[in-house]
């Protein structure tokens, strides 16, 4: 409000006996305790004043860009360094996977070798019978582990 609101606390605290009081009594109440009050009433004053009211605005102003732009450059580089951590994470765990896979890949054709040599022996036992099926059955667990991938 500045000075207007100035101007016109002037005009009334000159010419009504008690208006200064009435003010200090009035933001006391609305503050709720007495230094708050008058904390209030000389921040009031001092902005409506047209001499320091400039300066403490054009403070006022400055520390609050100057604030906002520092607070976004520190996010900035806060979320920089985030993001960097995240993708090189990510890269590792990429990295491990695709090792994973070529294990999983080498395991499916000694798997697949396995089972091709038994199913092509005339005469298999009934333990040999038994393994073949066991083999089929890991065999299709692990493809269908790798067609989940």
């Amino acid at each position: 409000m500045g000075f207007l609101r100035g101007l016109a606390r002037a005009i009334i605290c000159t010419t009504v006996p008690g208006a200064r009081v009435a003010i200090v009594a009035k933001n006391v109440v609305e503050e709720g305790s007495v230094g708050s009050g008058l904390k209030r009433t000389v921040k009031e004053s001092i902005e409506d004043n047209p001499i320091t009211g400039t300066i403490y605005n054009a403070g006022k102003k400055e520390g609050h860009v100057n604030g906002k732009k520092e607070g976004y450059k520190e996010a900035s580089v806060e979320y920089a360094q985030k993001l960097h951590n995240q993708a090189k994470m990510f890269l590792e765990q990429k990295e491990a996977m695709e090792k994973d896979l070529e294990g999983l890949k080498k395991l499916i054709i000694e798997y697949s070798c396995l089972i091709k040599s038994l199913e092509e022996k005339a005469n298999r036992t009934e333990k040999e019978n038994e393994a073949l099926i066991k083999l089929n059955s890991e065999l299709e667990a692990l493809l269908n582990i790798q067609n989940a991938a």
